[in-house]
């Protein structure tokens, strides 16, 4: 039987869980001391993800990396990868 699947599985959750923490903690403390605007601001680019189905975010994703937009031009230009 072949073990590798499960352990890489369980590799990427262990990894992506780390990231996900320390970022959230990061955000979260971010987002207690900014300005009430930007604190409200933040709120819903953060909960934005949790209420989009995947499609609508895989969409808006493309959107904003493709090379016509100022992102995807940006990245394309300066590191010579292109996104989309």
């Amino acid at each position: 039987m072949d073990w590798f699947p499960l352990y890489n599985s369980l590799r990427i959750a262990a990894v992506s869980t780390g990231a996900v923490f320390f970022l959230g903690i990061a955000a979260a403390y971010y987002t207690a001391k900014a300005p009430r605007l930007v604190k409200g601001l933040l709120d819903v680019v953060l909960t934005l993800p949790l209420v989009l189905p995947p499609t609508v975010v895989g969409w808006l994703l493309l959107l904003l990396l493709s090379p016509k937009r100022p992102l995807g031009s940006w990245v394309q230009g300066a590191f010579g990868v292109r996104l989309v």
